[in-house]
């Protein structure tokens, strides 16, 4: 998987990588370290949840997302 692409996309459609690890629930440097390459192989349920927005809801904010799917910070 291509993660600094998908994170990469993901901006430019006005998601910030704070509102995506908060959406994810893991950091923030998390989320930086996919974008620039340096974490290859995240978590699971990262991954998972970075797809999701991505496929599923291209136009629904990362807050909409929370409440409609229930994501949790931890």
């Amino acid at each position: 998987m291509n993660w600094k692409q998908i994170i990469s996309d993901l901006s430019d459609r006005g998601y910030t990588q704070p509102k995506l690890a908060e959406a994810c629930g893991c950091g923030q440097a998390t989320i930086s370290d996919m974008a620039t390459g340096k974490t290859k192989s995240p978590r699971y349920e990262v991954g998972a949840k970075l797809l999701k927005i991505l496929e599923g809801m291209p136009q629904t904010s990362v807050v909409q997302l929370q409440g409609e799917q229930g994501v949790s910070n931890g």
